[in-house]
Parts: C-alpha cells; sequence; structure tokens
C-alpha cells in the first residue's frame, strides 16, 4: 500500500511539471490621428521597460491595426511614428 501510494504521489507530481506552459499575452490595437483616422504603416516600436534592449518593431496594417504575440507577462511602453506626425 505505501508503495502504490508513493506511485501515485510521484505520478501526479510528473503530470502537474509537463500541465504547466509559460503563460504568454497579447499587445493589440489600432494606430489613429486626431480625427480618428486610421495611419497604414505606421510604425510600432514595443519595448520591454526591465530591459531595453528587447524591443519589437512592426508597421501598422490596412485599418492602423497591430499586434504583438507571445509576450512575456511585464510593463512595456509603445512608441508610435509616422511621417509627418510627432512621436
Amino acid at each position: 500500500m505505501k508503495k502504490l501510494t508513493l506511485f501515485f504521489i510521484f505520478f501526479s507530481l510528473a503530470f502537474a511539471s509537463f500541465s504547466q506552459e509559460r503563460e504568454t499575452g497579447v499587445i493589440a490595437g489600432n494606430v489613429m490621428d486626431e480625427n480618428k483616422k486610421a495611419l497604414q504603416g505606421a510604425t510600432v516600436l514595443l519595448v520591454d521597460i526591465q530591459d531595453t534592449t528587447k524591443r519589437q518593431l512592426l508597421q501598422a496594417g490596412k485599418d492602423g491595426d497591430f499586434l504583438f504575440e507571445k509576450l512575456a507577462f511585464g510593463y512595456y511602453r509603445l512608441q508610435f511614428s509616422n511621417i509627418g506626425l510627432q512621436n
């Protein structure tokens, strides 16, 4: 009986360790000007606050949409830029 109990405890611990995934987050949005017009092709820069060497850069889509996926949970700074407009 003691061996059977130890087996179930070991099996439970092994199963729990495999079932834990690294959680990731998403940041999504739309870039618009002051007239609420979508800014197609605007540059979006994502910077990790704690490690500023971790950066991701992309261009907004047709409707000004952007999506950063598979991000570790934490604090980030977004910077938007477009020709003829201030950051």
